[in-house]
């Protein structure tokens, strides 16, 4: 909300640890990829971690064994209030 961006697609996939989710948000010209998995780590760690890949940056984190990306290749300091927003608003469902 507010950032610019709107659910375009959405997908339910199989990963090696279950059930994931792939979210696609489009807006100001780009994409922005949201991944939520279940993780093999049970650990509540809300700290998030920044890697490349390519021309995107992806931002990561795991809430209560549930893992999080977000990913797009816009500038990072764009990307990362928007990966925080995502993050401060899942942690309070």
């Amino acid at each position: 909300r507010g950032s610019g961006y709107h659910l375009v697609g959405a997908s339910v996939m199989a990963t090696t640890h279950g059930p994931g989710a792939i979210l696609v948000y489009g807006g100001r010209k780009t994409r922005l990829v949201v991944l939520i998995r279940k993780m093999d780590v049970a650990a509540a760690s809300g700290r998030m971690a920044k890697s490349r890949v390519g021309r995107n940056t992806l931002f990561t984190w795991i809430n209560d064994g549930i893992g999080f990306g977000v990913s797009s290749d816009i500038d990072p300091d764009i990307l990362h209030p928007i990966a925080n927003h995502i993050r401060d608003a899942e942690a309070r469902l």
